[in-house]
């Protein structure tokens, strides 16, 4: 099996400190006994640096606009949201575009097709995950740590804000149907009666809203009739 690029870079040390040692006769002799290349072994004996060490010249991206797109999604990781991987390419064009907002002559800049697998593997940092679909029901139950890490995450974020509960609002929707009665207990002696409640065929939905804030105070409710 061939070697591959680090193997070699590293058997290009062991041979740059056996010239160093004055081990062997020549460059040549040395590249034999390693099994280098030679013409290698010559460029980082003069100096040039492998390539995992080289300064990178084909970014899409400059230090500062990676740094911000790192940030962007530490930020959507804090409030408990995934980004896909499509989101973060979408990411990167906007920032490309606004950086050449005002610039004429070309169109904007774009990432290319395989630009997100090379940003992955330099930032390893980020981890792709398989996201399953999960009844919320059973999400919600699901981890009562993730549940308690969501809340503090909350309070820290109305901390660093400065929201007061005055200001968080809660919106909850119920629907009816006009016309159409409730099953309900009676009370009888006759055993054979039919029990039956009469109630219209209307079917007519109704959706009422209410909205209640952190403190208590609610709005009136929203009552939405079908037009």
């Amino acid at each position: 099996m061939p070697k591959t690029y680090q193997e070699i870079e590293s058997d290009i040390q062991e041979a740059i400190r056996a010239i160093q040692n004055r081990d062997f006769p020549s460059i040549a002799s040395t590249a034999r006994h390693f099994n280098v290349p030679y013409s290698r072994l010559r460029k980082r004996l003069a100096g040039r640096k492998p390539k995992t060490q080289r300064i990178k010249t084909n970014l899409r991206l400059t230090a500062d606009q990676d740094a911000g797109l790192c940030q962007y999604l530490d930020r959507l990781d804090e409030l408990g949201l995934s980004a896909r991987p499509r989101h973060v390419e979408a990411a990167a064009n906007l920032i490309l575009q606004s950086a050449a907002r005002g610039k004429s002559g070309s169109p904007p800049p774009a990432i290319g097709h395989n630009w997100i697998g090379r940003w992955m593997r330099a930032h390893p940092e980020y981890l792709k995950r398989r996201q399953k679909p999960l009844q919320l029901d059973r999400q919600l139950a699901h981890e009562p740590e993730a549940i308690e890490a969501w809340f503090l995450c909350l309070r820290r974020l109305l901390d660093e804000f400065g929201i007061p509960p005055g200001d968080i609002y809660n919106y909850d929707e119920s629907g009816f149907m006009i016309g159409y009665a409730r099953s309900q207990w009676i009370l009888t002696k006759i055993t054979n009666r039919q029990a039956y409640l009469a109630c219209s065929q209307n079917r007519e939905l109704v959706t009422v809203g209410e909205t209640i804030s952190g403190d208590g105070d609610g709005l009136p409710p929203l009552v939405i009739l079908a037009g």
